[in-house]
This record gives C-alpha cells, structure tokens and sequence, in this order.
C-alpha cells in the first residue's frame, strides 16, 4: 500500500474533524480530490475506510501513531474548551463579556480640565444661553439625571462655575467674533429698543445689522444699557454713543446713513397722552 506520495495528497473539503489532517485522497485530473470513502494515512499511506466522511475509522487508525494521535487529542481538547468558552462568555475569550478594567474605565468621570469636560461644559452654556434658561438649572434634580443619563461619565459643575467662568468666557469669544466682523464689513446699521420694567426703570437695547464679507446678513444685540434719565434724544444719543465707541469701539462714522424710522407705539402713546 506504499505506492503513494503523501506529498501529493489533498485535504477533504468541507472537513469540520480535526482527524481529517492527518488524512488525505489522490488528485484527479484536473488537481481535485478524490473522495472514494477511502482516505490515505499521511504517515504510513495506508488507506483506510471512511465512507460517508464517517472518521470512526480514522481515529481508531490514527491511534496507531501515538505522536500523530497524541497530538490530534490535544489540539481537539483545545477547540472543545474554546468553543464551551464562547458559549459560556468565559471572560478571558469571549469579546462580549466586558473585564473589570473596562468597567472601571467605564465607572470613571472626566477630569474637569479634560478635552471632552471642556466639549459638554459649553454644551451647557450655549444651551443656557441660547434658550435663555436660568442658570440655577443646572442645580435642579430633573437636569442633572438628564445629564447623567445622557453620558455617566460627566460630571456636571454647579451654577457658580458657569455663571462665573464658562458663560463670561463664552461671551468674550462671542464678542470677539463679533467685533471682528462689524470691523470687517466696513458699514453697520442699528435699530434700538427702549422700555420701562415693573419697577420704573427704564432700559435701552441696541442691535446692529451688517453684512459680512461672504454676503450673509447677521443682526446681533450688542448690549443693554440703563437709563437714568428722561428719553430724550440728548440722553438716549448720549447711551447709544456710550456703547458703540466706548464699549465696542466702533467709529460712528461708519453707521450707514438712514432716515430715521420713529416707533410708531411710541408716537401712539405718546399721542394719546
């Protein structure tokens, strides 16, 4: 039964045993495997039966070779016991099952001076800020699950540190920004709002409009001033002077030149007084 080269032998396909390694059939024509029911030995090429790819045979042969055999034990003990432990989720196999190390990494907050603390801080100002929320939210129970929900591993400041630090900060970026682009467009426009709270005291808003240099029309509140007197036109003049060239430091001379455009509640009220 020796006449065979046990280098020319090809593998079973589709072999799922372990056993089938050490066994192998003859090449047909086009190089393919013969699959007759009668496997050859790859150590003694003796050919043993097999049909219906059944290896009962094939292991009782093998056993014959004690390294062969011993060797094809050791390595069917080895997928036995990784494929129970994929099953199981045996921690030290399966990708699933998260280590302790993970956990704990999981568990860990952001250090308040971290890249992604300082991402969600300004999340929470702009928020604040953009929807005009008072900033004791942040203190309340209901937000401070929804945080916590949202990502476990932020830990929310308190009101003090976005009144006091993230909120200014926001504000001088955003004035910056937009001192920059008032300074850009080379003319600006304003419009004021004037009223009188519950307490009698009287206030002032001014908006400036202007279009940037990538032809987008933008409109900001550039601030609100107190009025300590009469509205006059002196004083109001006076006010809004105040916070174009001193607080903003833009040049007047750029405000486009308009007719002015009285408020028509005003004059109403004013009528009928």
């Amino acid at each position: 039964m020796n006449t065979f080269d046990r280098d020319n032998l090809l593998q079973k396909s589709n072999s799922r045993s372990e056993v089938w390694n050490y066994f192998g059939f003859l090449p047909d024509e086009t190089g393919k495997p013969i699959d007759d029911g009668k496997p050859v030995c790859r150590e003694c090429l003796t050919r043993i039966q097999a049909k219906g790819g059944n290896t009962s045979n094939l292991i009782k042969h093998l056993w014959t070779h004690p390294t062969s055999y011993a060797e094809y034990t050791k390595n069917q003990n080895h997928a036995a016991l990784t494929g129970a432990q994929s099953h199981t989720g045996n921690p030290a196999t399966s990708k699933s099952q998260p280590t302790i190390d993970s956990l704990f990494e999981k568990s860990k907050k952001y250090e308040a001076t971290s890249k992604e603390a300082a991402v969600l801080n300004r999340a929470v100002a702009e928020f604040i800020c953009l929807d005009q929320i008072p900033i004791y939210t942040v203190d309340r129970f209901g937000f401070k699950q929804l945080v916590k929900k949202l990502n476990s591993k932020y830990e929310l400041p308190s009101r003090n540190f976005f009144m006091n630090n993230e909120i200014p900060k926001l504000y001088t970026e955003t004035r910056g920004t937009i001192k920059a682009e008032l300074e850009g467009s080379g003319f600006y426009s304003c419009t004021t709002d004037l009223w009188t709270s519950r307490t009698m005291q009287s206030y002032m808003a001014v908006t400036a409009q202007f279009i940037t240099i990538h032809w987008q029309m933008q409109s900001w509140c550039l601030g609100c001033a107190e009025l300590n007197s009469d509205h006059t036109a002196e004083s109001i003049s006076e006010a809004f002077s105040e916070m174009l060239e001193e607080q903003w430091g833009l040049n007047l001379h750029d405000l486009h030149d308009c007719n002015w455009i009285p408020c028509f509640g005003h004059n109403l009220d004013l009528a009928v007084h």
